[in-house]
Formats: structure tokens, sequence, C-alpha cells
């Protein structure tokens, strides 16, 4: 086996638990997210999930140097990779996707050297409700105003905003039997199907 066989083969082998570990993290966020909308940042339950969420962090820092989380087409990606959801956590995705698409936040990049209370305050001020025409901006001034700098936000791309309701059914139906497909491949190699 050559060199750049065994490079691409331990690569292969790195990138599910690197793909998991970047779910997790996205899962951690989700909660964190969704848990600052009622409660203060103070509060007891918000400590222990960001503990859990910065855990995450730390395990996505040792395996990626870099985290970049991208709005793309539908998908999440990380740094540059599709993530890939199950059955048991689709929901969140689907709600971090429109959390993100309404704050117009397209590329997400997160410093190794973040601290727990610049995440804290981040999140706290992603999940503060917008109602003006440029969510963005607004997130951007807030971000600067609390000199926030190790979290970056890049603005979705204007073709990522809306999908017209046949672009979006059309890519639905491509999209379910692409997953009938893996579905039929773990069948075939009698592998229980992961929710």
């Amino acid at each position: 086996m050559t060199e750049e066989a065994k490079t691409q083969a331990a690569g292969q082998e790195s990138g599910p638990s690197v793909q998991k570990i970047a779910i997790n993290f996205l899962i951690r966020f989700y909660i964190v997210f969704k848990v600052l909308k009622l409660y203060a940042e103070n509060n007891q339950l918000i400590e222990e999930q960001t503990r859990l969420l910065m855990e995450e962090l730390n395990r996505l820092k040792a395996a990626e140097p870099e985290i970049k989380f991208k709005i793309k087409q539908e998908s999440i990606f990380f740094n540059q990779q599709r993530l890939k959801f199950s059955l048991a956590n689709y929901h969140i995705f689907k709600s971090l996707l429109e959390e993100f698409r309404r704050r117009e936040i397209g590329q997400l990049d997160l410093s190794a050297d973040i601290s727990r209370q610049e995440l804290i305050k981040a999140l706290s001020i992603f999940c503060q409700k917008r109602t003006g025409p440029e969510p963005f901006e607004a997130i951007q001034a807030e971000l600067a105003g609390q000199q926030i700098s190790s979290l970056r936000l890049e603005k979705m791309q204007a073709s990522e905003h809306l999908l017209s309701p046949e672009k979006s059914s059309a890519r639905l139906y491509f999209l379910s039997i692409l997953h009938l497909r893996e579905i039929s491949d773990r069948e075939k190699e009698n592998q229980k199907i992961k929710l």
C-alpha cells in the first residue's frame, strides 16, 4: 500500500468520528441556544449545558485545528465536509438551519482560543429575536460591541435565503431517494439503522 493510499485510508477512518464530534457539538450548540431563550445567562441549567458544550468544543478542537460551519444548499458543512444527520437528530438539523437562515448567517467560524464566557455572550446575542430588516448586521454590530473576536460570522449568500416551494419539494424528493439508497445499502451489509 502506498503512502498516499495509507493517508487516504486514515482520513476515511477519522472522517466519521470527526463528523460525529461535529454533530454532537451542533446538538449541544442547539440545546444552549434554546435554553438561553428561556433563562438568564447565570442560570444553573445554562451553566451545565455550557460546560457540556465546551467539552464538545474541546473534543472538536483536538480533532480539527480549524472549526468552520457553513450553511449551503440546505445542508450544514463542517470544514467543507457535509454533515450527515440521522433520523434521531434531523429535527435539530432543520431547526438550526432555519435559525441560521432567519439571522442570515452563512458561516460560523470559531477560534481555537474562544472562552466559555465569549461563547455564552455570542449565543445570547444569537438567540435574541430579530425583527429588523437586516438581522445579520445587527448581530455583527452587537458582537463587535461586546468585543467578541474569537467568533466570526459570514453573511448567507442571497441564493441561499429562500427556496421556492417547487425547488424545495424537488430537493426533498431527491434527498429521500438518497436516504432510501443509504438504508438499503446498510440492509445489504446487515447494519442497523442509526437513530
